[in-house]
C-alpha cells in the first residue's frame, strides 16, 4: 500500500544562542510513503504505551512503515 504525503514532514530547531527557528524538510510534500499491513508483534506498541494511543500509533507507523520515529512523529496531522 503507498501513501503520498500531503504535507512536508518538518523539523523546526531552536537556535539556543540566538533564539532563531531552523527548519529542516526530512520529506517533501508529494513523497510516497510504503505501507504494509500490520501484524500481531506490530500491535504489541499498544501494550507497551498503556493509555497513551498516539505513542502507540506512532510506534505502529514506524514498524509498518519507511519511515524513521522523527519522521512519523513529526508527520502533518492530515498525514497522521
Amino acid at each position: 500500500m503507498k501513501h503520498t504525503l500531503l504535507h512536508p514532514i518538518v523539523v523546526e530547531k531552536k537556535t539556543p544562542s540566538t533564539g532563531e527557528i531552523d527548519r529542516e524538510e526530512l520529506k517533501p510534500a508529494g513523497h510516497v510513503v510504503t505501507l504494509r499491513r500490520p501484524k500481531a508483534k506490530d500491535l504489541k506498541a499498544f501494550d507497551r504505551h498503556d493509555d497513551a494511543a498516539i505513542a502507540a500509533i506512532i510506534d505502529l507507523i514506524v514498524s509498518c512503515t519507511d519511515l524513521t520515529s522523527i519522521e512519523a512523529e513529526n508527520l502533518d496531522a492530515d498525514d497522521f
